[in-house]
């Protein structure tokens, strides 16, 4: 959640360089797109990441919404979770 998009796109620059580095030599990893695999991967990773992380922030809210008493309905409107989802919540808290 705290890694910015500029951020992502230096990481990913250097990463690259790095395969390129470690690997640049390789016939495999020249002709077969290797490379190109390893930086998609990268950027299918980093938004797994910041998706799980806004999942897991939006749970925190609910939890905090459920333990200051506000309503299911305002809690579903606000955090987009279902009411079987802030159910369980209300569940596991009691």
């Amino acid at each position: 959640g705290n890694i910015s998009s500029e951020d992502r796109r230096v990481l990913i620059g250097l990463l690259d360089k790095l395969y390129k580095q470690l690997y640049g030599d390789i016939k495999l990893f020249k002709e077969e797109g290797v490379a190109n695999m390893l930086a998609e991967k990268l950027v299918l990773d980093f938004e797994i990441i910041r998706e799980k992380t806004k999942q897991e922030n939006t749970v925190e809210i609910a939890k905090e919404m459920l333990r200051d008493g506000e309503s299911i309905e305002k809690i579903m409107k606000w955090t987009k979770l279902s009411a079987d989802a802030i159910h369980k919540l209300q569940m596991k808290a009691n």
